[in-house]
């Protein structure tokens, strides 16, 4: 398959959210990437994610806790929140940051039988379906070598997500270790 269609049938199954890239807009074509000035960042405990009922918090505990009772090697570490992104022409582009973890990454939105439950709760209590899903922000990218050839990684087979599969090169920043 080619990279292009490759990358659009990710994004239409929605396995990432495309922010920017080298080639999508104009001004970050020539730098083939962003430089400061053409992106900006809102950090705030404003975009953090929000609390569902006490129940649920309560079994994301739980469940968290049994997953690490499976996995000596998980941990949970701060991460950045995408809340939002801003596309005005003319405009840097801005991301909305607030922060989350790794435990309710795994637990919200890499849980799909909460999904529902977590976009009702959100609704209802805080007027935004999204609210109480983490939305850790990640970084991934794929990269074709002069010869045509793909760059993989082979994630370790003591990580929570995915263990032992191929994956494209990436990871999050975390808060904590961010300047």
């Amino acid at each position: 398959m080619e990279l292009k269609a490759f990358v659009g049938k990710c994004k239409d199954e929605g396995h990432f959210t495309e922010i920017f890239n080298s080639g999508n807009y104009d001004r970050l074509r020539s730098c083939g990437g962003a430089k400061e000035t053409n992106v900006a960042i809102l950090l705030s405990h404003d975009y953090d994610r929000k609390a569902a009922n006490d129940q649920f918090e309560a079994d994301i505990e739980r469940t968290w806790n049994l997953r690490k009772e499976k996995n000596p090697f998980l941990f949970n570490g701060s991460k950045f929140r995408l809340h939002g992104v801003s596309h005005e022409e003319g405009k840097p582009v801005t991301l909305f940051l607030g922060q989350t973890c790794y435990k309710d990454y795994v637990c919200t939105n890499m849980n799909s039988d909460h999904w529902r439950f977590l976009r009702e709760y959100g609704k209802r209590e805080y007027a935004n379906e999204q609210a109480c899903f983490s939305h850790a922000l990640g970084v991934g990218s794929v990269v074709e070598t002069s010869d045509n050839k793909l760059v993989f990684i082979r994630r370790s087979h003591q990580v929570y997500e995915d263990p032992g599969r191929l994956d494209t090169p990436g990871g999050h920043a975390e808060p904590s270790v961010s300047s």
